[in-house]
């Protein structure tokens, strides 16, 4: 009888992309046959009256938005910036532009009243917010003392992906606009790098702009010996003075013997070097830009 009933809701949600609205899934089975089916895994609930009888993806959560509010789903803010490659919110809810004239807010949808700025892109046949007016909207929406290192970091990732051209795109984007928290974006916009690979990068990378330091370079390649050369995370070239951003992972064995190797070639070529941890950036940057700052002077390097 189960098997049954989980095929039944198959053939019917395949036809829409493998979701079905509640209703419908009643009509089929039963209100008991479908709190039974959720029970062992059949089914799976993605917000109230939806379910999913497959893999819950981006595509699927827009099928079932279309499904649920009867038209078109328009993806903005988070969800428009997941589907450009930028999304550094971890969020699981589907962001996006209400089609009436009202927002509304359920666990898993969100309805936003935002009159975009600029021209909706057509991706994948979806309307969705542009991605520099996403990336300056989404950074723009971050509040307290994180919100600039925060701000930079989506705007980096917003380069690195490639789907904003430049960084002179997003200030010229964010002195155009008037929002809520618009200021930082425009504090830190001139600063935005493709090349920076995580928000920690882009958070350390403000600490030493902020601070007045010389800009540094990321990703900088070094080659302390022939044939055996390393990109440091951030890095003065003229001072030879660098920064490695130490994430959570912890090596051990081959890995950490291979990180070892590497330090101690770059220090035995007469750089000095400083290892960030997640705690140095937001508990003791102070301590951290007195000892990156005192390395740079001990080189000659002023401001």
């Amino acid at each position: 009888m189960e098997s049954t009933e989980s095929y039944r809701l198959s053939v019917a949600a395949r036809a829409q992309g493998g979701v079905l609205l509640g209703r419908q899934a009643r009509e089929l089975i039963g209100r008991a046959g479908l709190a039974a089916a959720v029970r062992r895994g059949a089914v799976t609930s993605m917000w109230h009256g939806t379910y999913a009888t497959g893999p819950i993806t981006l595509e699927s959560r827009l099928t079932a938005a279309e499904i649920t509010l009867g038209g078109p789903a328009r993806p903005c803010l988070d969800t428009a910036a997941e589907i450009y490659g930028f999304d550094l919110s971890g969020s699981t809810s589907l962001h996006l532009l209400a089609n009436r004239d009202y927002a509304s807010k359920r666990s898993g949808l969100v309805l936003h009243r935002i009159d975009p700025l600029a021209p909706l892109v057509d991706v994948r046949g979806r309307p969705t917010m542009d991605p520099v007016e996403t990336a300056v909207r989404v950074a723009a929406g971050f509040r307290g003392p994180s919100a600039a290192p925060r701000s930079l970091a989506v705007l980096d990732a917003a380069l690195a992906s490639g789907s904003v051209a430049t960084a002179a795109d997003l200030a010229c984007f964010a002195d155009a606009v008037t929002l809520r928290g618009i200021r930082h974006v425009r504090d830190v916009a001139d600063w935005a790098d493709g090349r920076a690979e995580s928000p920690r990068e882009s958070w350390l990378r403000w600490l030493f702009l902020q601070a007045g330091f010389p800009s540094p370079m990321l990703q900088w390649r070094v080659e302390p010996r022939p044939g055996r050369w390393y990109r440091l995370d951030l890095a003065w070239p003229a001072y030879k003075v660098g920064c490695e951003y130490d994430g959570v992972a912890f090596h051990t064995g081959e890995a950490l013997w291979e990180d070892r190797a590497r330090l101690n070639d770059v220090l035995g070529d007469g750089w000095l070097m400083t290892m960030v941890t997640n705690s140095m950036l937001t508990q003791g940057s102070a301590q951290l830009l007195r000892q990156v700052g005192g390395m740079l002077r001990s080189r000659g390097a002023s401001w």
